[in-house]
C-alpha cells in the first residue's frame, strides 16, 4: 500500500472533521480537473522497521559499497538519494533515517538494494533470496537479469514449473501465463530431480511468464501473439 495517495473530501461534520474518500481513479489529472477538492491523503503505519529489517539493509549497504571500494556511510548516502528520487512518491522526499522509517520503506528499501545487486552482479554472503521480504519481485527481478534465482549466477535457463511436453517446439506452443523460474544449469537440474524440496530449501516461488518476461529471453513476436491468443481463448 502506498504512503500517501490523491482523496477527494466529499463532506465535513459540524465538529470540524471532513470525511474523505480515496484513493482515487488512476486518470488523476483529469479526476483533479473534475474534482477541485482533491487533497492528499497519508496512511501512517505506527510500526518500526524491525530489528532484522535493519540488519538486511546494513549487510546489503557493506555489501555494495565492498564490492564499489568506497566508503559506506557514503554510499549509504547515495544509496538513500537513488531510493528517493526513483521509488518514492513525491511527497515523500526527505532524507530518513533507517531507525525511525516504517516497517513498509524498509521493505521497499530492501526491495530495492537486492534489485541493484541483482542487475549488477554484487556479490553476497548471504543469498538474496533469503533477504528478501517480496519474493516474487525477487524472483522478477531475476528473471528480468538473466540471474539464477538461487546462487546469482548470470547466464540462465528458463525453466517451466509445469512440463511442457518432450519435444516441444518453444517457439509454437503457447507459453505466456506458465509458471517459470531463471535456473542456472546446476540449480536447473536440481529443480528436476525433486521440484517439491526444491522450492521449499530455496523458498523460492515460480511467477508466471509475461510478454516482458519472453521479450527478455527472445521469443519471437509471433509466438508471442499466439501465446496470447491461446490464453485469451482459453478463458
Amino acid at each position: 500500500m502506498k504512503d500517501i495517495v490523491i482523496g477527494k473530501i466529499v463532506d465535513e461534520t459540524q465538529a470540524g472533521m471532513v470525511i474523505i474518500h480515496a484513493p482515487v481513479p488512476a486518470d488523476l489529472d483529469e479526476w483533479g480537473r473534475q474534482n477541485p477538492s482533491k487533497c492528499f491523503v497519508k496512511y501512517v503505519d505506527g510500526r518500526k522497521a524491525s530489528p532484522e529489517q535493519i540488519k538486511k539493509i546494513h549487510a546489503m549497504i557493506g555489501e555494495i559499497s565492498e564490492w564499489l571500494g568506497d566508503y559506506p556511510e557514503q554510499v549509504k548516502l547515495n544509496l538513500k538519494r537513488m531510493f528517493i528520487l526513483n521509488k518514492l512518491d513525491s511527497m515523500e522526499s526527505e532524507m530518513f533515517s533507517f531507525s525511525d522509517c516504517g516497517v513498509e520503506k524498509a521493505r521497499l528499501f530492501i526491495s530495492f538494494l537486492i534489485d541493484l545487486m541483482i542487475q549488477y552482479g554484487v556479490p553476497s554472503r548471504v543469498p538474496l533470496y533469503e533477504q528478501a521480504e517480496d519474493i516474487h519481485a525477487y524472483v522478477y527481478a531475476c528473471l528480468m537479469n538473466k540471474t539464477c534465482a538461487v546462487c546469482g549466477q548470470k547466464g540462465v535457463d528458463l525453466h517451466h514449473v509445469v512440463p511442457l511436453g518432450m519435444g516441444a517446439d518453444r517457439e509454437s506452443k503457447p507459453q505466456l501465463g506458465y509458471p517459470v523460474l531463471p535456473l542456472c544449469r546446476k540449480h536447473h537440474n536440481e529443480m528436476h530431480t525433486d521440484s517439491k524440496r526444491f522450492l521449499e530449501a530455496h523458498h523460492i516461488e515460480p511467477i508466471k511468464l509475461t510478454d516482458e518476461i519472453a521479450r527478455v529471453y527472445g521469443f519471437s513476436k509471433k509466438a508471442r501473439r499466439e501465446s496470447e491468443a491461446f490464453n485469451e481463448n482459453k478463458h
